[in-house]
């Protein structure tokens, strides 16, 4: 009889917590929302921005980087504000906005984009992601379709790029939410932003060409 109502009492709690495991495992799929799409960023397509992917690309030392990496192919208004607020705040630096996917000319001509071409310092570019890391640390992870198999395609695809534009070629790196209320070129050469007591940010970097910049480039990239 004990024996009984020890396999009796087992089996619910093998039932609870299997019903448990179930309902967490559903609120995360429901939470974290359908896989994020960025099979525009191997597309051929010819679009209407230049290639930083060629020799042709070769951004000066005081460059400042954003990154869209959604297939939005546009911009929005906050993100507008945070590169124009870049640009008037470094007059003279190179404000570069690097797309991972196709933009065509009509959208060019949408208001959020054509609004930003008054300024003489912002540059629009197109990335294609397995070119542009050619011959880099990352490369292998590129073509290895890592960035298509993570549920956070676009975050992770920004965080890799980031990395690599500025172990490529130095310079500001600025997430598309930072607004810049004062210019930056005061700081060090080699910065990044504090984000807690105990961690280190990632949404704004600054890592210098000289000797130094390059170590600390090489490091986190690899």
């Amino acid at each position: 009889m004990l024996l009984q109502k020890g396999i009796v009492t087992t089996r619910r709690r093998i039932i609870i917590t299997g019903l448990i495991l179930f309902l967490v495992l559903y609120v995360y799929v429901s939470w974290s929302g359908p896989a994020e799409d960025i099979s525009c960023h191997y597309l051929e397509t010819n679009d209407a921005l230049p290639s930083a992917d060629d020799y042709s690309f070769s951004p000066p030392d005081k460059s400042i980087f954003f990154h869209e990496t959604s297939c939005r192919a546009n911009l929005t208004s906050r993100q507008s504000c945070a590169i124009e607020s870049a640009a008037r705040a470094h007059r003279d630096f190179q404000i570069h906005v690097l797309f991972s996917s196709p933009v065509s000319e009509a959208a060019l001509d949408e208001l959020s984009l054509k609004q930003l071409t008054i300024f003489d310092n912002i540059r629009f570019s197109r990335i294609h992601i397995v070119k542009y890391a050619e011959g880099t640390p990352v490369a292998d992870l590129v073509n290895s379709g890592a960035l298509n198999n993570t549920q956070w395609k676009i975050s992770h695809t920004s965080d890799v790029l980031r990395f690599l534009t500025l172990y490529k070629w130095g310079g500001i790196y600025l997430d598309l939410d930072v607004v810049v209320a004062k210019p930056l070129d005061y700081l060090t050469k080699n910065w990044a932003a504090r984000e807690s007591d105990t961690a280190v940010g990632t949404g704004a970097l600054a890592f210098s060409r000289d000797k130094i910049g390059r170590r600390i480039a090489a490091a986190t990239i690899r």
